[in-house]
């Protein structure tokens, strides 16, 4: 059923027979409704194994997704700049079918670059995280916090945490995923 508020260049949303009307980020749009798809060819079968690794990995880290990806929305929602930005560079396909390769993975876009020489070590449930801070860096600032992201693909649990008291100089920090203080995303 559609809705109609206050004349033809107002709010109007719902469906009618076979049109569906509505807005999405101030947008208004008319569109046909859906038909449906029953094929399930293997391209289709691997596409849509590729875009629910993607899709279980971002709704882990939505809240780090959603401010890491702000300013990389045109016209999309924070999850979906993300998803496609995974599909296009992150998706591999191994042995096993695909799988997310870890090192081209990013949960947050921006002018601020990746942290130089970074590196983690993991003992136990701790990891390690280092990195090589310089003032030259462009846009970095010795005052930035951290945020730390660790992701058990075994488990397919994400563990995060905003460290407001370690700093980009400090180039050390003792993550502990999965108990205090991370925490799951």
């Amino acid at each position: 059923m559609a809705k109609w508020d206050n004349g033809l260049l107002d709010k109007l949303s719902g469906s009618i027979g076979n049109i569906v009307v509505s807005s999405w980020k101030g947008i208004p749009y008319i569109r046909s409704k859906p038909a449906g798809n029953s094929s399930n060819t293997p391209a289709q079968q691997k596409q849509r194994s590729k875009f629910g690794i993607v899709i279980k990995f971002v709704n882990q880290l939505k809240p780090v997704i959603n401010r890491g990806f702000k300013y990389n929305t045109d016209r999309m929602t924070e999850l979906n700049s993300a998803t496609s930005y995974l599909m296009k560079h992150a998706m591999i396909m191994g042995e096993n079918g695909p799988r997310l390769d870890f090192s081209s993975v990013l949960v947050a876009r921006g002018d601020l670059g990746r942290p130089l020489a970074s590196s983690a070590k993991k003992t136990g449930r701790e990891i390690t995280l280092q990195w090589k801070y310089e003032e030259q860096q462009p846009a970095a600032r010795a005052d930035d916090y951290l945020l730390a992201v660790a992701y058990d693909a075994v488990h397919e649990q994400a563990y995060c945490e905003v460290a407001q008291d370690v700093h980009r100089k400090d180039e050390q920090y003792l993550f502990t995923a999965g108990g205090a203080p991370a925490r799951t995303c």
